[in-house]
């Protein structure tokens, strides 16, 4: 998995307007569109360009819009935003995916499965899922950077 395109002060932000959605409204018709929600994760991982995850090939790659996968001409492979995340290997729509990262980075309280399935349209047992999958990419990535402060917090000693 990667953590860190799931995480609750690191915002994925919506590639069209460049700021983050205020409210849940605004969230679901940000990511509600598949495109969007694809190019919106494909900017948040790959900051400058596509990256080929088989070659690490930068430049030579083409977007194959009908599938929203990219295939790299170097090694001739396809790769996706999904692949090494949490979204990876999961039949469920980035636009529900984003959408419930949203949910969950935004409640004040803990999201319920019941709550979130809903919302989607989903079954409860696609959130349980989904939000199994999202708090243990947080609990990751939180665990990670109390790791590296306390390696911080030992070398200034």
């Amino acid at each position: 998995m990667h953590p860190s395109l799931v995480d609750t002060h690191t915002q994925i932000i919506p590639a069209d307007t460049g700021r983050f959605p205020a409210t849940l409204l605004e969230a679901m018709s940000f990511y509600g569109d598949p495109d969007v929600a694809t190019r919106t994760l494909a900017a948040a991982r790959w900051a400058d360009a596509p990256e080929c995850l088989h070659c690490h090939s930068r430049d030579r790659h083409f977007y194959i819009s009908t599938r929203r996968i990219w295939k790299c001409r170097s090694c001739r492979k396809q790769f996706s935003p999904k692949a090494g995340t949490i979204f990876e290997d999961s039949p469920i729509g980035l636009d529900r995916w984003l959408i419930a990262i949203w949910m969950v980075a935004n409640s004040e309280q803990r999201v319920s499965t019941y709550r979130l399935h809903r919302l989607l349209g989903v079954t409860q047992t696609t959130t349980t899922f989904m939000l199994r999958r999202i708090r243990l990419a947080i609990q990751a990535r939180s665990s990670a950077s109390e790791r590296s402060a306390a390696i911080a917090a030992a070398r200034a000693r």
